[in-house]
């Protein structure tokens, strides 16, 4: 299972069952044989609802930060 694409085998779950190969034979995979889990890469926030996935980069650049100040000093 780690050696396959892990977006192809997601969306091939999604639709019903996915064919993976072990040692040569093809294995049918359904989705209640498989756990599904998104680990967001360091500095990264990540949500998934009715199948669709959010990922955010929450490093902070100090042109955004630069950004961030000036809406604050508009607001205010």
């Amino acid at each position: 299972v780690a050696a396959t694409d892990a977006a192809a085998l997601s969306q091939a779950l999604r639709d019903g069952t996915a064919t993976i190969t072990v040692d040569g034979e093809p294995v049918d995979l359904t989705p209640d044989e498989v756990i599904i889990t998104e680990t967001p890469r360091e500095g990264w926030s990540v949500a998934s609802d009715a199948g669709a996935t959010v990922a955010l980069d929450l490093e902070i650049t100090p042109e955004l930060r630069k950004a961030g100040l000036a809406r604050d000093a508009i607001r205010l």
